[in-house]
């Protein structure tokens, strides 16, 4: 069971708009130049910046790293047709704002526990079951909530 804090996928803001653009920018995200839009995107779904923010770090040390480098993916979703799929059917967003309003759409349903119905995902230690699933998950969800803890 997780051994760190919780915290709602939705919810006010835990970081400011400057303070998320500060954490993109000292981490070299290729996302920095529309920091300010992509934190709009979350707050737009009722998501906390802060709960994306470590979502894109989990899943791409913030874009510097796998698929999100090319597909400015801010959470590796795969499937669809809304976008067009890469090789390993991961979803390819035209930019770092439109990649960041998918990953709120879908964060917003997570956070309302409507993604699997019957099935608790309205927070980052119970999202990673169905968002990410495998071994993992408890790390998963930890790591989030210990990056929230710190910002």
């Amino acid at each position: 069971m997780a051994t760190t804090p919780d915290y709602p996928i939705l919810g006010p803001p835990r970081l400011s708009a400057a303070g998320f653009a500060a954490l993109l920018r000292s981490a070299g995200s290729p996302a920095a130049p529309e920091a300010a839009a992509c934190y709009g995107a979350f707050t737009g779904q009722g998501v906390d910046p802060a709960v994306g923010l470590a979502i894109f770090r989990k899943e791409s040390s913030y874009g510097t790293a796998g698929r999100a480098v090319r597909n400015r993916s801010w959470g590796n979703i795969r499937y669809g047709a809304a976008y067009p799929l890469d090789s390993g059917q991961f979803r390819i967003y035209p930019s770092w704002t439109i990649g960041a309003q998918d990953a709120a759409r879908l964060l917003r349903i997570y956070g309302t526990n409507a993604i699997r119905p019957g099935t608790k995902t309205d927070t980052v230690q119970t999202l990673p079951y169905v968002w990410a699933p495998g071994s993992g998950a408890d790390l998963y969800g930890d790591q989030l909530a210990s990056w929230i803890t710190t910002w």
